[in-house]
């Protein structure tokens, strides 16, 4: 089980290789999630550990195919959660 923050983690990966193509620095993450870039680095450890991103010293860090996925699975129950915000609860 990933917790929320790992999650926003790994859309955020996602989201920056769709950008700016792989692989992506830790300061773009942590500019991207509005932290630090020891925060960044230690998740990356974290998300290393779980087989989640592949990860190169002084290069940045990329999805794994797995990872990918479950960013993938991610943005779409946001999306889910938007439109039902949107289509049942009037949110803008």
């Amino acid at each position: 089980m990933l917790s929320d923050v790992m999650e926003d983690y790994l859309k955020a990966i996602y989201e920056l290789e769709q950008e700016l193509g792989p692989p992506v620095g830790t300061s773009a993450i942590a500019s991207h999630l509005d932290v630090t870039s020891p925060t960044v680095t230690s998740m990356m450890e974290k998300l290393e550990e779980r087989g989640l991103v592949a990860r190169e010293k002084y290069k940045g860090v990329e999805l794994t195919s797995e990872g990918q996925t479950v960013a993938v699975e991610i943005l779409r129950h946001h999306r889910l959660l938007e439109s039902f915000l949107v289509e049942h609860l009037d949110y803008e």
